[in-house]
């Protein structure tokens, strides 16, 4: 190993493992060196917010890393050359509504196309239906009656599964996502104490790691319940929770602080949160959430 260290300047070991280049060293391999036969690599920074989404992300849709930036800049270079070709020279913003639009758009004439592709199918299986009951009319032998009979069984059971089908909403690629809860908190460690605590009782969590977070997560979100920290970066929870408390949409959404400040049950009249748990809780603490998801 020291060798192999001396020899090309790279870790044998590397966090606990063996590296796959000391591997292909062993072996005799070509190891590649950067300034000669490199192959491209990406680096990227983050903020911890934003690398903590990319992990949820990740785990949520089975996405390794490697796939997620090829599909992200094959998509996003695709978009811009699609924008340049129509002489648009959009910010990111302006990029993220024309998207957002666009797959609206997509949508609905996905469904109108779906539910004309229903309408022809239909006419035909009805049509089927029509020529075998004058087929049952036709053939006095009760054998040849319950044959006919048969078709028309399972005929209707394919007309069933046919509008079940085409009627079903179209799953929202962009749009308001229903969940149970919203935990604003910037510890990450009570985050995913909730998290685990409620996901094992089949309840839905979304996180957010600020106040700004959550009004960018709140624009495509409609959770029954918002477990709310009172002590967070940049916009406090007290404050937070009064901006909601004046939006037309989100002002009916209960609110419970977590905290641990000492704080007096006066909080709870001028912001109109429901409740207050203090921190450090137990798990039964958590108990009173279950009064605001019926």
């Amino acid at each position: 190993m020291l060798q192999y260290e001396k020899d090309t300047g790279k870790f044998a070991i590397w966090k606990g493992e063996i590296t796959k280049g000391f591997i292909k060293w062993q072996k005799g391999e070509k190891i590649y060196e950067y300034g000669t036969d490199v192959r491209p690599r990406v680096t990227t920074t983050l903020d911890p917010m934003t690398k903590k989404r990319w992990d949820i992300f990740e785990e949520e849709f089975n996405y390794k890393t490697a796939r997620l930036i090829r599909d992200s800049v094959y998509v996003y270079i695709s978009l811009k050359n699609s924008l340049r070709d129509l002489g648009k020279h959009l910010d990111y913003k302006e990029t993220e509504s024309f998207l957002k639009t666009s797959l609206e758009s997509y949508l609905i004439d996905k469904k109108r196309v779906n539910k004309e592709i229903s309408h022809d199918i239909m006419d035909i299986l009805n049509g089927i239906q029509g020529f075998t009951l004058m087929a049952i009319d036709d053939f006095p032998d009760e054998e040849s009656k319950e044959y006919m009979e048969k078709v028309m069984e399972q005929v209707t059971i394919l007309k069933d599964k046919i509008e079940k089908h085409f009627s079903e909403p179209i799953k929202a690629i962009i749009g308001p996502k229903a969940c149970d809860i919203l935990v604003v908190d910037d510890y990450e460690p009570t985050i995913d104490f909730i998290t685990k605590y409620f996901k094992k009782r089949n309840i839905s969590v979304e996180n957010a790691y600020s106040a700004e977070n959550a009004i960018l997560k709140l624009k495509n979100l409609t959770p029954k319940l918002i477990l709310l920290d009172i002590g967070l970066p940049g916009i406090d929870g007290d404050e937070f929770c009064m901006n909601l408390k004046t939006h037309p949409k989100l002002r009916n959404i209960p609110i419970i602080f977590i905290t641990a400040y000492s704080t007096s049950n006066t909080l709870l009249e001028e912001t109109n949160a429901v409740d207050l748990i203090r921190k450090p809780f137990r798990k039964t603490d958590l108990d009173i959430v279950y009064k605001y998801l019926e």
